[in-house]
């Protein structure tokens, strides 16, 4: 019997050791292991999108979102395409900020951001020339700069930030990838949080679903590699 790694997709290993979960840090003694020691507990092999995007930004210690965001696309909940990548945009962001020591950044700013940005429908891109990762970058900000409708210059930061991440994603053209809008909305809201919590600039990033995709836009993308 065979089976591959759900992460790295490398065969997986029979084992009797004990293991904590690459998504939520739960420990239990395993049947298969990967031997880059990734190991998915039942819990996060069969939860929603939702659900492990929140278990997992609960734990996770990354301090960079893009590669947080790419573990938790790499579980078979995420599709190619979908609403799921709206909600995931914030909470990698906001956890990223947490694990760098930001305070007033914790669990329950997660949930309250991922409770925000639920009811986005998929393919608004291209049905009302909105996008719910812009929208994701935008409640990072509404979060961190606690604004309200009655706000002043907190509200327009937090519309601004959304406003710089629909460009992004309308600059690069070509049909919708949600992977790619995902990635032009966590790189607009850090550059919107820098100064807020005092952190560099994210390294350039190279997609691992590059090329794997029906409709990848290849060399058209600035993630292609």
């Amino acid at each position: 019997m065979r089976f591959r790694c759900r992460i790295c997709e490398q065969d997986l290993l029979e084992t009797t050791a004990k293991a904590a979960c690459t998504y939520c840090g739960a420990e239990k003694v395993a049947e298969w292991l990967c031997p880059e020691g990734h190991h998915i507990c039942e819990t996060c092999r069969t939860s929603s999108a939702e659900d492990l995007i929140a278990r997992a930004c609960c734990f996770l210690q990354e301090t960079n979102p893009l590669k947080a965001a790419e573990l938790i696309l790499r579980h078979t909940a995420f599709p190619a395409y979908g609403d799921a990548h709206h909600v995931l945009v914030a909470p990698v962001v906001l956890a990223s900020l947490r694990n760098r020591g930001i305070d007033g950044v914790n669990e329950a700013v997660i949930r309250e951001a991922m409770t925000r940005l639920r009811g986005i429908p998929a393919c608004v891109c291209g049905t009302r020339g909105d996008c719910g990762a812009a929208a994701s970058a935008g409640t990072v900000v509404s979060l961190l700069r606690k604004a309200t409708p009655l706000s002043d210059a907190e509200r327009s930061a937090a519309l601004h930030a959304t406003a710089e991440a629909l460009c992004r994603i309308a600059d690069h053209g070509g049909p919708r990838c949600c992977k790619q809008s995902m990635f032009d909305a966590i790189y607009s809201a850090w550059e919107h949080v820098k100064g807020l919590a005092g952190v560099d600039d994210l390294p350039v990033h190279a997609c691992a679903f590059a090329g794997r995709l029906k409709d990848c836009k290849t060399t058209r993308c600035p993630y292609f590699a």
